[in-house]
C-alpha cells in the first residue's frame, strides 16, 4: 500500500514536473518565472562581445539601474545603448511599434482597449499612416543622423539574437521580430501625434452640436475659452492687435443642421471579454497617446533669484503611467560631449536633461496643428468650390491573433482621411469629416534633439531647435553662463478665417491653411525681466496678439499659477524648494471656488440632515489640498462630477449615464471645461437643467449637485468620512499593459498601491479620467522629474515612477516608485554610487574562430 502511494505521488510529481518546465501554457510559464525569475543580470568585470562595434565600450551600471555608456564615436554608443534598452524593455519597444504601424490585434488578439478595440487603433493607426511617414522620414534622414539610428537598431537586434525572450513574449507565445529604424520613427510619430493636437476637442464640440444643436454645444464645450493667464512674460507678447475671426464658420454654422444626422441611438454594449484568468487583459494606457496629452510642467530661475547664482531649472514631463514606465534614463559619455537625462523606449536620443553646460526640460504646448473639415457629399464623391471630387480609397488588411483577418476600406479626401470610416462611435453620430494635419517633411525633429545636445550655450540651443517640424513642445534652456530663454519652433498653419477649435466647411477653398508661420516670427522669450519662465500647457499670450491660431485648447492654467506664483516670491532659491514644488498638490482654484461658487452652500442651514451638514463642514473649511489624508478631497472631485454631470449632461442623449457622455469625458482635456464652469456668472444659463421647468440658479445646481456628491460617498465608502481619504479612495497603482485588473496577473506584474494625492491640475498631477470615476484610477502624471543647478549641474537630482527595467522580479523593476511619489531625488550622475562595470568589445578583438555575443541584423527596414 505505501509502495503504491509512493508509486502515485511520483507520478504525481513527474507529471506536475513535465507541466511546469515543459508546457508553454500561461500557468506554467508564470510559476517558473515567479520562482525561477531569470531576468538578465550583469556580472561585474563582464566582457560581451558585440557585433558592429568598432573600438571598445565601457558601461558603468547605477546601482538604480541606468547606465553610464562610454564610447569613442558615436555610431558604437548607440549600438550599446540600443542593446542595453532593448535588455531592459523590449517587449515595451514591441508594443509600441505595435501600436504605432497599426498591428497591435496580431500581438494581442481583438480585445477591450481604453474605450474601444485593439483592431479599432489598429484601423486608425494604418490609416494615420505612421508607418508611412517612418518611411519617408527615414528616406530624407543626412547620413550621419541615418547612421545613428542604424546603429541603435543593431544594437537592439544583438540583444534579441541572444535569445532571451521576455515573461511577456513567453506568456503571449511570441518571438520579437528584428528591430529597424521605421519601427523607431513610427514610435515617435504615434508619440507625437499624441502630444500635438486638438482634433479631439474639435470632435467633440461636433458631437455635441449635432446631438443638442449648436447653442447647446457653446455652454457644454465652448469653442473660444479664455481664462486670462499667460505664460509669456507680457514684453514678449507680439506686437499688435488682431481681431479674431469666428470660431465657428458661418456657413458651416447654416448648414449643420442639415449635415447632422437626424437621430442617433445610444450605442449596444461589446461582447464580454470572458472571465478566463489566462485571459490577457490590456490596460489602456499606452493608448492614450492617440486622444491628446496636454501635460508637464517646466521652469527655470535665473541665476539672480538661485543662492548659487546660477539658472536653476526643473522639468517634470506628464505622461501615461505605466509599468515599466514610459521613460528610461540614461548617461552617454563622447570624447566631446555628455548628455545625461531621460528617453523613450525605442529612442537613442536623451529628450531631456542636461550636458553639463546647457540644461533643457520640455511640455506640450498645444500649438494647434490640425483641423477637422465637414465635408458636403454628393453623388460620385465629395463637393469642393461647386464640383464634385472623387474620394480617394485606400483598403488595409488587418490579422488578427486567434482571429478572423479583415480589411476596411476607407475614404480619403483632399483634406485627409474620413474619420467616421475609422472609428465606430462616431458613425450616425457626425456628418462626414476628414482630418488635416501637419505631417513633417525632413528629419527635422529627431535632427533638433540630436542638436540640442550638441548644444553649449542658450543661444546654440536655440539654433538646435529650429529645424523642429510637427513635435511641438514649449522648450526652456538654461546656461552655465547664467542665461536662459524659451521657444517653440514648430511648422503652424496659416488660417486666415478661423480659429481653429471648430470644425469648418470642407467644400470651400476659404478655409484651406494658407502656408505656415515663419518660424523668425514664432514668439520667444530670453533672459525676462522677472528672472524666471515657466510654462505647464497653458495659453502663451492672449490670442488677438498674434495673426493667426497659435495655442488651440490649453490647459487650465492652474498648475502654472501655483508655479508662477511661487517662483515670484523665490529669492535664494535651491534645488530643495524646487523639489518641493514639483510635489506641490494644492488645487490653485480652490480659493476662487469656495469664495464664490461655494458660498452660498457654505452658509445654508443643513441642520435637517446632520451627515449633509458634517461633510459641508468639512469641505467648506479645507484648505484645497488634495493630500493621501484628507477626505474634503475626495468630496471636492465628487462634487466635480456631479456638477459636470448636472450642467452639460442634461443637454446629451442618453444624459449622464449615456455613451455620448462617456465618450466625451474620456479625453484628459476636461479639465479645460472644469475650470470654465468653476468661472461662471451665478445666472450663466449653463446651471440650468433643462429637463426640468424651472431656471435653476447656480446655487440650486451647486446644493444638488453636493446632494448628489455625498450621497456617492456614502455608497462607495459609507458613513465613516475617514475613510473617505483621498490616498485611499483613489489609491495610486501602476499597471502593466498585459495585467489590466486581473489578480493573479498584477501579483507578478505591478507593485502594490500608494495612497493616492494631487489631482488633474495640481502642480503634482494625478489625471484621472473623468469617464473613469469608479476606479479614479490614476492614468497620466509625471513619470519622471528632474532639478538641475547649472552652478554643479554634476550634482542634478531625478525621480522616475517605476524603475529601469522592465523584468518583473528585478532588483531595477519598480524600485524607484516610493522615492517619486516622495520626490526624494537621487544623482542623475552619482559618484561612487555601489555600481557595476561592464566592458562592451568588437568581434575584431576575438581569437580568430572564436565567436561571442549576438550576430549582427541588418537594421534597414
Amino acid at each position: 500500500m505505501k509502495r503504491r502511494l509512493r508509486r502515485i505521488l511520483a507520478l504525481a510529481a513527474l507529471l506536475l514536473l513535465a507541466v511546469f518546465f515543459l508546457t508553454p501554457a500561461p500557468l506554467p510559464t508564470l510559476l517558473r518565472y515567479w520562482i525561477f525569475p531569470d531576468a538578465p543580470r550583469f556580472r561585474d568585470g563582464e566582457e560581451i562581445v558585440l557585433p558592429g562595434l568598432r573600438e571598445p565600450v565601457d558601461v558603468h551600471e547605477y546601482a538604480d539601474g541606468r547606465y553610464r555608456i562610454s564610447a569613442r564615436n558615436e555610431e558604437d554608443l548607440y549600438r550599446v545603448h540600443g542593446y542595453l534598452q532593448a535588455r531592459d524593455r523590449l517587449f515595451q519597444m514591441d508594443l509600441f511599434r505595435h501600436i504605432a504601424r497599426g498591428r497591435l490585434a496580431e500581438m494581442v488578439g481583438d480585445r477591450a482597449f481604453g474605450p474601444g478595440r485593439t483592431t479599432d487603433v489598429d484601423v486608425l493607426h494604418r490609416f494615420l499612416g505612421f508607418e508611412e511617414t517612418a518611411r519617408a522620414l527615414y528616406a530624407a534622414m543626412p547620413p550621419g543622423l541615418r547612421h545613428g539610428f542604424e546603429a541603435y537598431a543593431q544594437g537592439v537586434n544583438a540583444w534579441i539574437a541572444e535569445g532571451r525572450p521576455t515573461v511577456e513574449h513567453r506568456l503571449l507565445g511570441l518571438e520579437a521580430r528584428p528591430w529597424d529604424v521605421v519601427d523607431t520613427l513610427a514610435v515617435t510619430q504615434y508619440l507625437s501625434f499624441g502630444l500635438s493636437h486638438n482634433y479631439t476637442r474639435e470632435l467633440r464640440r461636433l458631437l455635441v452640436a449635432c446631438d443638442a444643436g449648436l447653442e447647446a454645444a457653446e455652454r457644454i464645450w465652448p469653442s473660444e475659452i479664455e481664462f486670462g493667464v499667460y505664460f509669456l512674460p507680457p514684453e514678449d507678447f507680439p506686437a499688435g492687435r488682431h481681431p479674431l475671426p469666428p470660431a465657428i464658420a458661418p456657413e458651416l454654422a447654416r448648414a449643420l443642421p442639415e449635415l447632422c444626422p437626424r437621430a442617433v441611438g445610444e450605442e449596444t454594449a461589446r461582447e464580454s471579454e470572458g472571465s478566463a484568468w489566462f485571459r490577457l487583459a490590456l490596460s489602456p494606457e499606452p493608448g492614450l497617446f492617440r486622444f491628446g496629452l496636454s501635460s508637464s510642467n517646466n521652469w527655470v530661475l535665473s541665476g539672480e533669484r538661485s543662492k548659487s547664482g546660477k539658472p536653476l531649472l526643473a522639468n517634470d514631463p506628464h505622461l501615461p503611467h505605466m509599468n515599466p514606465p514610459v521613460l528610461w534614463g540614461v548617461h552617454h559619455v563622447l570624447p566631446d560631449r555628455e548628455v545625461v537625462g531621460f528617453t523613450i523606449p525605442g529612442l537613442h536620443l536623451v529628450l531631456f536633461g542636461h550636458n553639463f553646460r546647457l540644461a533643457w526640460a520640455a511640455t506640450t504646448n498645444n500649438l494647434d496643428l490640425q483641423d477637422l473639415y465637414v465635408e458636403r457629399e454628393a453623388e460620385g464623391g465629395y463637393v469642393y468650390e461647386g464640383e464634385v471630387e472623387p474620394f480617394e480609397w485606400k483598403t488595409e488588411e488587418f490579422r488578427v491573433r486567434d482571429g478572423d483577418a479583415f480589411s476596411r476600406r476607407v475614404r480619403f479626401t483632399r483634406h485627409g482621411i474620413v474619420l467616421d470610416d475609422v472609428e465606430e462611435f462616431l458613425r450616425g453620430r457626425i456628418p462626414t469629416v476628414s482630418l488635416r494635419r501637419v505631417l513633417p517633411e525632413t528629419a527635422g525633429d529627431a535632427l533638433a534633439i540630436d542638436l540640442l545636445a550638441r548644444a553649449r550655450t542658450v543661444e546654440e540651443a536655440l539654433e538646435a531647435l529650429e529645424p523642429f517640424e510637427a513635435t511641438c513642445s514649449s522648450w526652456l534652456v538654461a546656461d552655465r553662463d547664467g542665461n536662459f530663454a524659451f521657444s517653440s519652433p514648430c511648422r503652424i498653419p496659416v488660417r486666415p478665417h478661423w480659429q481653429g477649435t471648430f470644425p469648418v466647411p470642407g467644400w470651400l477653398a476659404r478655409y484651406e491653411w494658407q502656408g505656415f508661420v515663419p518660424k523668425d516670427a514664432l514668439p520667444t522669450s530670453r533672459n525676462p525681466r522677472r528672472g524666471w519662465l515657466a510654462t505647464a500647457n497653458n495659453r502663451a499670450f492672449p490670442r488677438d496678439r498674434f495673426f493667426t491660431a497659435y495655442i488651440n485648447d490649453p490647459s487650465p492654467p492652474n498648475r502654472y499659477v501655483r508655479i508662477g506664483s511661487t517662483l515670484e516670491k523665490t529669492m535664494l532659491g535651491t534645488v530643495d524648494e524646487m523639489r518641493r514644488l514639483q510635489t506641490d498638490t494644492v488645487a490653485a482654484e480652490w480659493t476662487h471656488v469656495r469664495s464664490r461658487v461655494l458660498a452660498t452652500l457654505c452658509r445654508a442651514d443643513l441642520s435637517a440632515r446632520p451627515f449633509h451638514a458634517r461633510a459641508r463642514d468639512l469641505l467648506c473649511q479645507w484648505d484645497g489640498d488634495l493630500s493621501p489624508d484628507s477626505s474634503a478631497a475626495t468630496l471636492y472631485v465628487l462634487l466635480t462630477h456631479a456638477l459636470l454631470d448636472r450642467t452639460f449632461a442634461d443637454e446629451l442623449t442618453g444624459g449622464p449615464r449615456g455613451s455620448l457622455w462617456n465618450y466625451l469625458q474620456s479625453i484628459p482635456h476636461v479639465e479645460t471645461n472644469v475650470e470654465w464652469l468653476w468661472r461662471r456668472s451665478a445666472d450663466d444659463p449653463v446651471w440650468d437643467d433643462v429637463r426640468t421647468a424651472k431656471v435653476e440658479t447656480r446655487d440650486e445646481t451647486v446644493a444638488a449637485a453636493f446632494a448628489d456628491a455625498v450621497q456617492e460617498g456614502r455608497r462607495r465608502w459609507g458613513d465613516d468620512l475617514s475613510r473617505w481619504e483621498w490616498g485611499k479612495a483613489r489609491p495610486f497603482e501602476l499597471r502593466h499593459p498585459l495585467a489590466g485588473a486581473h489578480p493573479v496577473l498584477r501579483r507578478l506584474f505591478d507593485p502594490k498601491p500608494l495612497p493616492g494625492r494631487g489631482a488633474p491640475e495640481t502642480v503634482f498631477k494625478n489625471q484621472f479620467l473623468r469617464a473613469d470615476r469608479e476606479s479614479l484610477h490614476v492614468a497620466v502624471g509625471p513619470v519622471a522629474r528632474i532639478v538641475v543647478d547649472l552652478a554643479a549641474p554634476e550634482r542634478a537630482g531625478y525621480s522616475l515612477a517605476g524603475g529601469q527595467s522592465g523584468w518583473p522580479r528585478s532588483p531595477h523593476y519598480a524600485d524607484l516608485l516610493q522615492d517619486w511619489m516622495e520626490n526624494r531625488l537621487r544623482p542623475l550622475t552619482p559618484r561612487d554610487d555601489g555600481g557595476l562595470d561592464v566592458r562592451f568589445l568588437p568581434p575584431s578583438s576575438l581569437p580568430a574562430g572564436e565567436a561571442r555575443g549576438g550576430r549582427e541584423r541588418d537594421a534597414s527596414p
